[in-house]
């Protein structure tokens, strides 16, 4: 079995490697500005959505009114 030493060393590059990422992400969601971006990102994609959701009910509006009219015709 491995020691807990020789586990430590095999291990060093995958720690570091998270703790510049962690270190990177905490340095940019740190403070207001980072918030204030992370809100920004969330308020696009939820009106991003809603918009496309607004754009599918037009349509089935605009296909229901064609269905009226043409019972209208007849």
């Amino acid at each position: 079995m491995a020691g807990l030493n020789e586990t430590i060393t095999f291990l060093s590059p995958y720690f570091s490697t998270v703790e510049q990422v962690i270190g990177t992400i905490s340095l940019f969601v740190g403070g207001i500005f980072g918030i204030y971006l992370i809100t920004l990102v969330v308020r696009i994609v939820f009106f991003k959505k809603l918009h496309d959701d607004l754009k599918g009910m037009k349509t089935s509006i605009e296909r229901i009114e064609k269905k009226v009219d043409g019972l209208k015709k007849k």
